[in-house]
């Protein structure tokens, strides 16, 4: 990406939320409620997300060789990919069929090559076959994109939904879950208004501020009217989006910020971060977005557990 975003009239904003009807309760449903389990404020009330710095990006970008990222492609991490695990067992199956060729090979070689000499080379390319079938059938759970030029999510095929759906129409939510060594994690739930989609975003954080936090991040990496986030891999194309621009000419940021960050420093900034986030007071924020209907059966199961 080399030219300024466009701004589409369809681009999100916080406001574009205040028009939308209210959500739909029918969709409170099984695994739909399970994803909906508590709901998150929107729109942008911390806005520190040093918490996520990651090194490897500082570092490349510092040394030039950091990928500018394209904002009118944003990926979502929608947890563990079925089509890329087959994918990764198909390699190793060509691997074990092109090793299976050896002792063949070696027979040639010898004089007597017999057929049981291929075994290996049958069954690893069977297994190859089978699994290269495999990924013209498995879903892709991957290719989630969000637009910030247009304000769209778009979704793969799996989610047999026709084209991309208005980021205004999405809300935030967490559940949480217990491992069986008594560890609490907090996964975030993107979930549609109005329809039965829920996108898991990743596997899972074990504190639940940051989780507060990063649903504002999405949010503000698809607001037109904020800035991105301020994260180095996102200083290549600061410039190239017309909002975060201006923001960065207004308040006389140094757009070599990251590049020239310290990155001894970089681990002290996310403790920094990570104390501020979890001194946020998260649970004053309003949630205005679940149906009485949802709201009246989670205050009657709450009752289970008083006293």
């Amino acid at each position: 990406m080399t030219n300024m975003i466009q701004y589409t009239d369809t681009a999100y904003t916080l406001a574009k939320k205040n028009g939308l009807k209210p959500p739909d309760p029918d969709v409170w449903r099984g695994q739909q409620r399970h994803h909906r389990a508590l709901a998150l404020p929107n729109g942008i009330h911390f806005g520190d997300y040093r918490w996520s710095i990651k090194t490897k990006l500082l570092r490349q970008l510092q040394g030039d060789t950091l990928t500018n990222p394209d904002l009118t492609n944003i990926y979502l991490s929608p947890g563990s990919n079925p089509l890329y695990i087959v994918m990764v067992l198909r390699i190793f199956a060509s691997i074990f069929a092109v090793m299976g060729l050896v002792p063949g090979i070696a027979g040639i070689f010898i004089g007597s090559p017999t057929l049981s000499d291929y075994i290996f080379f049958f069954w690893g390319g069977g297994a190859f076959l089978i699994l290269h079938l495999l990924t013209k059938i498995v879903p892709d759970k991957n290719s989630i994109t969000m637009n910030r030029a247009t304000g769209m999510v778009s979704l793969p095929p799996f989610y047999k939904q026709d084209g991309p759906l208005p980021f205004a129409e999405f809300d935030g939510y967490y559940r949480t879950s217990c491992s069986r060594h008594g560890v609490i994690r907090y996964t975030l739930s993107i979930c549609h208004r109005y329809k039965p989609i829920a996108i898991i975003t990743d596997a899972g954080e074990t504190k639940r501020p940051i989780l507060f936090s990063q649903w504002e991040m999405y949010q503000q990496l698809m607001d037109i009217n904020q800035p991105l986030p301020d994260l180095p891999e996102y200083e290549p194309v600061r410039q190239l989006d017309p909002t975060t621009k201006a923001w960065d000419e207004k308040h006389k940021r140094d757009p070599n910020y990251w590049k020239n960050f310290d990155l001894r420093k970089a681990f002290d900034a996310m403790v920094d971060a990570v104390d501020k986030c979890e001194a946020f007071d998260w649970d004053s924020l309003p949630t205005d977005h679940v149906p009485p209907e949802a709201k009246a059966r989670a205050s009657s199961m709450a009752q289970l557990f008083k006293e």
